[in-house]
Order: C-alpha cells, then sequence, then structure tokens
C-alpha cells in the first residue's frame, strides 16, 4: 500500500483472524448424573412392570414402553441441578479465590494510601496468595492424578479445555461476508452434509460388482445369539463418561443398573431381530462437524461423526461379534486389509509394504508406488449394492432383513454450540460413529483387491498398490490395473479424489519416465508421501519423519509445562506416556533411527522432559530414569522389535507371517524359535526390521522367547535386559 501521509514507508495491511472460545453466560438447569441414587435406580427398575410379551407390540411401541420406564427412573433418582458458566481457575480453592480477593483489595488501597502498614498487609495477602495457590496446584495434581486411573477423559478435559485451539467447528462464513450465528452454521452443516449422503448415483446390482461369492457349502450367518448374559456383558462394558443420542439416556446409567435392564433389554433386541425392524429413533443420529483439513470457514472442510443412541449400539455390538466371527471362520476378509480388523493395524499394513519395498530396493530393482483416496468414501456407499454384497458374503435371513431396515429411513441433524438444525434424510452411506458402519464398509471394498494383478494394501479406504518395474511391461500391467480400479470405482458409485492421488517411484533408471493416468487424468509424481502417518521418500530416508515428531513431542513438554509447572512423579508419567512419548515412538517398528545423530534427537526430548519433574532437575539422566521407572528409548526400540517378534511368531494366522521366516535349523540349546539369517547389500534393507531384529531375538534364552503369554514375555524380558546390562533398572516401563 502508499505510504501514509508524509511518511516514506509503506503500510503493509492485513487480515488478523481470532479464534475465540465459546463462552456460555446463561445458567442452564441439567441432571447432575455424578450425585445420582443409583442404589434407588437399581431397585426401581428392578421392580418396574416391564412388557413381557410384545405380540401386540410394535418395535416401536416397544422401546418407547422400555424408555418411559428407564426415563422415570432418572428423574426419580437423579438430581437437577443449575449450571453456573466457569470463569475461574476450577483447581483453585474457594478460600484461596477469597484471599486473591482480598489480595487485590489491599492493593488497591495501599495505591490509594501509600502507607507502609498498607503495604505490608499487602505483602502479608501476596505470600499467603503464592503458597495457597502452590498448594492447591499440588492437591490438584495429585487428585488428577488419582482420577486418571479410573477415568482419564478427566486429564484429557483438562488438557483440551487449555489448548489455544480445538478440532470443532469454526464459525463459517456467509456468502456476504458475515458471520453465521450457530442456527445458520447448523442449518449449512447439514445441507453440505445431505449432499453427501444422499448419493444419486444410478448403479445396476449384478454378479460382476456384488463382492465376495461364498461356496454353497459355507453356512450362512444367520441370527446371532442374544441372551441376558451376553447382554449383561456388553452393558458392563460401557464407558460411562460417553455422550448419549437422541434418546439422551447415558451409558453410565446402563453400566450401572446393567444388572437390572439386561433381561427387558434382551427382549427389545429378539422383538427388533424376530420382526427385522429398529425403533426409528434409533435411525436418528446427531451429527458432530470434525475438521479434517482445508479451510475452516468452509463446511465442505468438515467429516459428519454421528452420535447414535447407545442401546442400539449394544445391539450393533452384539451383531457385529457375531458377524466377524463368521468371517474369521470363512475368510471371507481379504488379506491385504488391515483396517478396523481384529490383530490387524497401521503397523502390520507397513511392515507388510516396507518388506516388500526394502527387498526390491537391495535388488537395485525401482518400485513404483500409487497411492489412492476415495473421496467421501464413507458417505456414497450405495445401500442396494451393500446389501447385495452382504448377501453375496454369507449373511442369510432374517439377519439380512434386519441389516437392511438398518440402513433404510435413517434420518440425522447437526449439532453445534448447542443448537440443532433441522433432520435430514440419508439415502447413502454408513455412519461413522457406529458399530457396524466400519463393518460394512469392509464388506463393501473387500471385492476391489481380488480384482487386481498387483500387489495391494487396504486401511478401510486407503489404497496403495505397487510394482517392481524390471521392464516396460511391469509398467503397462501397473497401469491396467489402474485402470481396473476406476471401473470397480464407476460400478460401484464412488468417486476417487485425484488431488489426493500420487506415485512415488523408489530407486531411480531409464525406466523412471513412466506416467499413469486414473479417470483420464495423469497421476502426480512426487519425491515423498505420507503414508498412514509416515513419511515415504523416493531415498527411502526415514531421517525426515523426526523433525516433525520431535518439534510436537517439545510443544507438548512446553505446554504442560506453562499450564502445570513442575509435576509430581506421578502426573508426570500420566502426562509423558500419553502425550509425548507417542510422538517420539510412532514409526519405532517401521522406520526406526539409522542415524546416531537422529537416536540423540529423539533421546534428548526424555532428557528434557524427566527434568520438569519435581526433585529430579539436577539430577543425572540415568538416577531420574530410575526415579520414575522409565527406560531408555534406545532400549525401548530394541524391547518394541521384540515384542513384535513374539506376537509374528506365536501366532499362526498373523498377517506378517513371511516377514520372519523360522529357520530351518534347531540347535540343541538356546532360542528353539530361531528366525532364518537374512542377507544384505544396502543400509535400508539391513535396518529393516525383519533382519534389525534376528540377531537379538535369536539371543534370547529359551525360557523368554517360550513364554506363555505376552505379558510374561514383557517380565521375563525387562529382567533379562537387566541382567545383561540393557536398561539401567528392571522396572516396568
Amino acid at each position: 500500500m502508499t505510504p501514509l501521509g508524509s511518511s516514506d514507508h509503506a503500510v503493509i495491511g492485513f487480515d488478523l483472524v481470532l479464534r475465540e472460545r465459546l463462552q456460555w453466560d446463561v445458567t442452564r438447569p441439567c441432571l447432575c448424573y455424578s450425585k445420582a441414587d443409583y442404589a434407588e435406580m437399581r431397585r426401581l427398575l428392578s421392580d418396574a412392570d416391564w412388557p413381557l410379551a410384545w405380540d401386540d407390540l410394535s418395535v416401536d411401541e416397544h422401546w418407547e414402553v422400555v424408555k418411559k420406564i428407564i426415563h422415570t427412573a432418572i428423574s426419580d433418582t437423579v438430581p437437577l441441578v443449575t449450571t453456573q458458566p466457569k470463569r475461574k481457575t476450577s483447581w483453585l480453592k474457594r478460600g484461596t479465590q477469597r484471599i486473591l480477593q482480598a489480595k487485590r483489595r489491599a492493593w488497591f488501597t495501599w495505591r490509594v494510601s501509600k502507607s507502609q502498614t498498607d503495604h505490608d498487609a499487602y505483602l502479608e495477602l501476596r505470600n499467603r496468595c503464592n503458597a495457597r495457590v502452590r498448594r492447591d496446584r499440588r492437591s490438584f495434581q495429585a487428585n488428577l492424578a488419582k482420577k486418571l486411573l479410573s477415568n482419564p477423559k478427566n486429564l484429557y478435559r483438562f488438557m483440551s479445555e487449555r489448548k489455544p485451539t480445538n478440532q470443532g467447528a469454526c464459525a463459517l462464513v456467509g456468502p456476504n461476508g458475515q458471520y453465521l450465528t450457530s442456527l445458520e452454521m447448523a442449518e449449512t452443516f447439514s445441507s453440505a452434509f445431505a449432499k453427501q449422503l444422499n448419493s444419486n448415483v444410478d448403479i445396476t446390482v449384478t454378479d460382476q460388482n456384488g463382492g465376495t461369492t461364498i461356496s454353497e457349502e459355507e453356512d450362512l450367518a444367520t441370527t446371532p445369539q442374544i441372551n441376558p448374559a451376553i447382554v449383561l456383558r456388553k452393558l458392563q462394558r460401557l464407558i460411562p463418561g460417553k455422550s448419549p443420542g437422541c434418546d439422551d439416556i447415558r451409558p453410565s446409567v446402563l453400566k450401572q443398573c446393567a444388572e437390572a435392564l439386561c433381561r427387558p433389554l434382551c427382549d427389545l433386541f429378539q422383538h427388533s431381530m424376530d420382526s427385522g425392524t429398529l425403533p426409528r429413533e434409533w435411525k436418528r443420529a446427531i451429527l458432530s462437524p470434525i475438521f479434517k483439513g482445508g479451510d475452516r470457514q468452509n463446511a465442505a472442510s468438515y467429516r459428519p461423526v454421528a452420535l447414535l443412541p447407545v442401546v442400539s449400539k449394544v445391539l450393533e455390538s452384539i451383531i457385529d461379534d457375531h458377524i466377524r466371527e463368521y468371517f474369521d471362520r470363512t475368510n471371507i476378509l481379504h488379506e491385504a486389509q488391515h483396517g478396523f480388523r481384529k490383530g490387524r493395524s497401521c503397523v502390520t499394513n507397513l511392515l507388510s509394504a516396507w518388506d516388500d519395498w526394502t527387498s526390491c530396493w537391495d535388488l537395485n530393482v525401482p518400485v513404483h508406488v500409487v497411492f489412492l483416496d476415495f473421496e467421501k468414501a464413507f458417505d456414497t456407499v450405495h445401500h442396494d449394492l451393500l446389501l447385495h454384497k452382504i448377501s453375496q458374503a454369507g449373511i442369510g435371513e432374517p439377519l439380512l432383513s434386519w441389516l437392511k431396515d438398518y440402513l433404510a429411513d435413517r434420518q440425522f441433524c447437526t449439532k453445534v454450540n448447542r443448537v440443532r438444525s433441522s433432520w435430514h434424510r440419508s439415502s447413502s452411506g454408513v455412519s461413522q460413529g457406529s458399530i457396524l458402519g466400519p463393518l460394512m464398509f469392509l464388506i463393501f471394498i473387500n471385492d476391489l483387491p481380488r480384482r487386481l494383478s498387483c500387489p495391494t494394501l487396504l486401511y478401510a479406504d486407503d489404497v496403495k498398490i505397487w510394482r517392481a518395474i524390471k521392464c516396460p511391461e511391469d509398467s503397462d500391467r501397473l497401469q491396467e490395473d489402474l485402470n481396473l480400479l476406476e471401473d470397480w470405482a464407476v460400478a460401484s458409485g464412488m468417486t476417487f479424489n485425484l488431488k489426493k492421488c500420487k506415485v512415488v517411484k523408489l530407486r531411480t533408471c531409464r525406466l523412471q519416465n513412466a506416467s499413469y493416468t486414473l479417470c483420464n487424468e495423469s497421476l502426480s509424481c512426487t519425491t515423498s508421501e505420507r503414508d498412514l502417518g509416515l513419511v515415504l521418500t523416493e531415498k527411502m530416508d526415514t531421517s525426515v519423519n523426526y523433525t516433525g515428531d520431535v518439534a510436537r513431542a517439545y510443544a507438548v513438554i512446553h505446554f504442560t509445562h506453562r499450564q502445570l509447572g513442575a509435576l509430581t512423579p506421578e502426573l508426570f508419567l500420566m502426562l509423558y506416556k500419553t502425550y509425548v512419548r507417542p510422538h517420539l515412538e510412532v514409526h519405532n517398528i517401521i522406520a526406526p533411527p539409522m542415524l546416531r545423530r537422529d537416536a540423540n534427537l529423539l533421546e534428548r526430548v526424555q532428557r528434557r522432559a524427566t527434568k520438569g519433574v519435581v526433585g529430579l532437575r539436577n539430577k543425572p539422566y540415568d538416577e531420574r530414569l530410575k526415579k520414575l521407572g522409565l527406560f531408555t528409548l534406545s532400549y525401548r526400540r530394541l524391547r518394541g522389535d521384540l515384542i513384535t517378534a513374539y506376537k509374528i511368531t506365536n501366532d499362526q494366522n498373523h498377517p506378517n507371517k513371511g516377514v520372519l521366516p523360522l529357520s530351518r535349523y534347531r540347535l540343541p540349546r538356546g532360542n528353539p524359535r530361531r528366525i532364518a539369517h537374512q542377507r544384505a547389500r544396502t543400509r535400508v534393507r539391513s535396518h529393516f526390521f525383519s533382519l534389525r531384529v534376528c540377531r537379538p531375538w535369536n539371543s534370547l534364552p529359551a525360557d523368554v522367547a517360550m513364554a506363555p503369554s505376552l505379558d510374561a514375555f514383557k517380565r521375563r524380558l525387562d529382567n533379562h535386559a537387566a541382567i545383561q546390562g540393557l536398561h539401567p533398572n528392571g522396572l516396568s516401563p
């Protein structure tokens, strides 16, 4: 901009957008469940007149009777209180707050009078305030540590309340540039989500796009077993602090009164299964917009997460267990899928991929990796095609009819700042936040890897395919698989987010000029791409991951120090293990530090963090670790490798069984489950898990390697390491 007035300096103009946390200044009545008389509630529910026969009742009527009895018991036993907006520091006691007010008054009195007597009175109150604040802080930390053992949500709430930003909905901007009210934001989000959840793509359901087909000899998964014992176990495993759905029945009520509610809820669940229908209220979801990246003031930058009635999720959990047990028995789900499956994770996915990539790297063979991303995958699942794939997977009646009704006539509203939008219908998609939603998506995408010839791995909707490029024909085969993926997406009513579909070419050679297309557009080639949290570079350099990890860990350390000051050992361990150490160990199995420089960079974070504990600042590092019962990060990396090796070698169905082949030679002494030694020419391959863990695993004594359980293996391993002098103490981590 031009200079202002007679100045010779240019004027810099900018827009400053401040995100202010919403403060509630109005009081409102609410039920105080922490002061509820659960003994009386259990008595009322045990003596209630539950419907014993439901022949003359519909499922909706049956649910209304059950819900009315529960709400009546809640209203009789849970007190109604009026909430006040929190304006003071939550951990300061009332006596301390009164002294703070007296100190302020003494300050103003002295500023007016300027007398020595008033100044001495102010200094006395100031010293008392400082002592009381320190005492209250220590008391709060001690109580927080105790509460965390039973409910970690207390610590998470304390930390999230003090973060400068959160992942919730930001203020949206209207077409004229004005900021929207809470109701307008809720309606805007609902309209955006309605477009996603009402996919109008016309799909012809045929056997070609019908998914996995079982043989006629296979038993069909029909009705799950539902009895009071199963319902009781599910109710007792509920997390009390979770939010209720639109029925306003909290998990704490269901858990505290599990024995009184297990039989009537079992009857309700059985009625729902026999009739093949669900109560209409169970199909109503309250959506919360969660920021996923991009412009915070644009509704398209948020994804919907559903809040459903807890009772319906209990029945979903029973059905989910039944279907997964059937799938495990019949091996319906493809081996390439690592998402939402027991015993599989990001680590198992990356281990399989990096084992192949590093092997090709060691042989000097280029590999072209294509990362694919579906656009709004969970929200665009076509219901008719999904039901056809469910039927083809072996789900029979009456469970199939129940699942059909589960998907039909679903409704949702969006909640922003305690304000709800109007209700909308959804005709496509599976709920993110439900129990059955992830399993249904796995069924929907299960036939995708069966069509491809190239190695393929999936983590839910994240797909990557690759091929070793030994000749030009290999690039052609990879392109053919991309064409098959495009055909599958068109037949399934899904689209690719081409901006996020990338190609990474490992190793350089004369064949690197090959280009690939998807949906008639060229895929961009990049030198690095983030894969399930791990950055893959064309040179397979792992050092690029540590700079960001260390920066995030230091940010958390400084944040907790500003909020809590010096920490007690108990509270430090909880904060450190929850918020700091995961940043330092997220890549331990797949890409640990190859260079001593990177290892020292990570260890330096723990050295700095342990100095923030009361009484340990001037102690040596080894002594601090011994006082806190911590291990060095270098030993924890070795320990993590051995634990992973134990899991693989002791599970015949482990997805990474081929990564650690057992040796064919048996020695009369030592570890009977020795891993076959593999040779490597390059540093990238020699530092990979299967070669890195071979020598330390084979050197373990038999009683450690043959431990009967994982917990026993960890104890014996730590004791063995202490004897060998691998870590400074024999305490558990």
